[in-house]
C-alpha cells in the first residue's frame, strides 16, 4: 500500500492485516528488543476471555485506516460476546512493514478509538520479541484472518518546479548544478552539501512536531520514499525541464507562514497565494513551494523552495542591482576558509573546530592557488562568509572574515569566531523587517 503526499489527488487503498483469535486464556512476556524504536518493556501479562488481535501495520498505513479497522474488530468482538481486546503487534502477516514510529502511532490511535467505545483494551508493547501462550476457544468464530482495506484520497506525483522558457533553462540548470542539484533526463541528483542545505531549510521553518503531520488529511509516504528523520515526509514529484517531466522525491514539513515569508518576501516579486497552494512565479519558471492541508495548515516543499531561491537570486544577476545571496542556513557552503601563503595545519584545524561548534558547512582551500582565485571561487558559490588566514593571522591568533552580504571585512579573534558566526547566522540572507 502506498499513500503519498502532493497536490493532485487519486484514490489508493490502505491495508491493515489482522489475525483475530477468541482466547480463553492468553499470556505473554516481553523477552528481547526487536527494533531500536520500541515501547517500554512492561511486565508479563495474562488475559481471559479476550479477543486477541495480532496486527501488522503495513508501510503507508496511517489513521485513515482506523475507522474501518475498529469496525472490523468490534464486529468480531460482538459476535463472540467479549469486551476485552488485546492489540498484539505482530510483524509476520506482511513483508511490507511500516517504519516503527508510524506503526506505533497507528496502534496507539487504534487502541484509543476502541477504548472510547467502551472496550477494555490492552496494547502489548511494540518492538519486542515475546513468548506467549494462547488457548483458543475452538468454535467456528474463534479464529478469523482479516485484510482491512479502505480507500483514501492520496496525492499522485505533481510538477512542483517547472522551467517554461528555453532561454533561461540553461542558466538555471547550470546554477542548480553549481549548488549541488544536477537535473538530467534520468533523474535529479543531490550533493552532500545540497542535501544538508535542503534539510536545514525545513528545520528553519518547521512549525509543528512531525508527528502532527500524520493526523491531517495529507498522507505520508511509506518507507521506500521515507519519513525523513527530524524534518518531515518525502513524496514523489516532478521537475519539468527540457520538455520532459523528471521524477524526484520531494521533502516537506508543516511550516508557519512567517517562516516561509522570511525566506521569500524580499526576493520574489510575484508570490501567488492560491486556495490550496503558494506559488512563486519568476521569469520563465515557476515553483509550487507550499500547499495547504484540508485543515488549512501550510506544508512547505523543501526542494522546490530551494530551487526557487536559487532561481530568484539568478534574476538579481541579470538586473545587476544586488549581490545574489541565499539565506545563511540554506547556503550549501556557509563558510569558505582560504589560506594565503604558509599556514600550519594545526591552525586551520583550530578554525575548523570553532566552526564545528556551530554546525557549519564549510570548505577548506589550502591549495597553492593565489588568494584572488580562491576568493573568486567563494563568490561563484555565493558563500556567505569568506574566512581568510595567512601567516600574520596565525601569529596574532586571528582570522579575517568577509561578509558576502555587505562586503564588510573584519578581523576576528579566533576565540570569538564561534559567537561571531552564531550572530551572523540569524540575519544573513533573510527577509528581515
Amino acid at each position: 500500500m502506498r499513500c503519498c503526499l502532493g497536490i493532485s489527488l487519486e484514490k489508493v487503498a490502505c491495508i491493515l492485516r489482522t489475525l483475530q483469535v477468541h482466547a480463553l486464556r492468553f499470556c505473554f512476556e516481553p523477552v528481547k528488543e526487536a527494533v531500536h524504536e520500541h515501547d517500554p518493556k512492561g511486565p508479563p501479562a495474562c488475559f481471559e476471555n479476550s479477543l486477541v488481535v495480532f496486527t501488522t501495520i503495513e508501510a503507508g498505513d496511517d489513521d485513515a485506516i482506523i475507522p474501518t479497522a475498529v469496525e472490523s474488530i468490534i464486529d468480531h468482538a460482538r459476535q463472540i460476546g467479549v469486551k476485552s481486546i488485546v492489540l498484539y503487534p505482530y510483524a509476520h502477516l506482511s513483508s511490507n512493514l511500516a517504519i516503527p514510529s508510524k506503526a506505533r502511532l497507528v496502534l496507539e490511535a487504534l487502541r484509543d478509538r476502541l477504548s472510547k467505545l467502551g472496550y477494555d483494551v490492552y496494547k502489548a508493547p511494540f518492538g519486542w520479541y515475546k513468548r506467549f501462550l494462547l488457548e483458543a476457544a475452538g468454535h467456528p468464530l474463534s479464529e478469523l484472518s482479516r485484510t482491512i482495506r479502505t480507500e483514501v484520497e492520496a496525492a499522485g506525483p505533481t510538477t512542483l518546479f517547472s522551467i517554461e522558457s528555453r532561454s533561461v533553462e540553461s542558466t538555471l540548470l547550470e546554477y542548480f548544478e553549481r549548488f549541488g542539484v544536477a537535473i538530467s533526463e534520468t533523474g535529479v541528483y543531490f550533493s552532500g552539501y545540497a542535501t544538508s542545505a535542503i534539510q536545514s531549510l525545513l528545520l528553519d521553518v518547521v512549525k509543528d512536531p512531525i508527528e502532527g503531520f500524520l493526523h491531517t488529511s495529507t498522507r505520508p509516504c511509506d518507507l521506500e520514499h521515507g519519513i525523513a528523520p527530524n524534518y518531515g515526509v518525502v513524496f514523489p514529484a516532478y521537475v519539468r525541464v527540457k520538455g520532459r517531466r523528471v521524477t524526484y522525491y520531494e521533502q516537506a514539513a508543516l511550516a508557519g507562514r512567517e517562516g516561509i515569508y522570511k525566506l521569500l518576501l524580499c526576493r520574489a516579486e510575484r508570490i501567488e497565494e492560491r486556495e490550496k497552494s503558494i506559488e512563486i512565479v519568476g521569469s520563465g519558471w515557476s515553483s509550487t513551494i507550499a500547499f495547504r492541508t484540508s485543515s488549512n495548515k501550510l506544508v512547505l516543499n523543501a526542494i522546490s523552495t530551494f530551487l526557487a531561491l536559487i532561481a530568484l537570486e539568478t534574476e538579481k544577476i541579470k538586473k545587476a542591482y544586488k549581490t545574489p545571496l541565499l539565506p545563511y542556513s540554506i547556503s550549501p557552503i556557509q563558510a569558505y576558509i582560504a589560506t594565503a601563503g604558509r599556514v600550519s595545519d594545526e591552525f586551520v584545524r583550530q578554525i575548523a573546530k570553532e566552526l564545528d561548534k556551530v554546525g557549519l558547512r564549510y570548505y577548506v582551500d589550502k591549495s597553492d592557488r593565489g588568494l584572488g582565485s580562491k576568493i573568486r571561487d567563494a563568490g561563484r558559490l555565493w558563500v556567505p562568509l569568506l574566512i581568510i588566514v595567512g601567516a600574520r593571522e596565525e601569529s596574532t591568533n586571528t582570522v579575517v572574515v568577509r561578509s558576502r552580504e555587505n562586503g564588510k571585512q573584519e578581523v576576528i579573534k579566533l576565540g570569538a569566531l564561534e559567537e561571531y558566526v552564531r550572530l551572523k547566522a540569524t540575519s544573513i540572507g533573510y527577509c528581515l523587517e
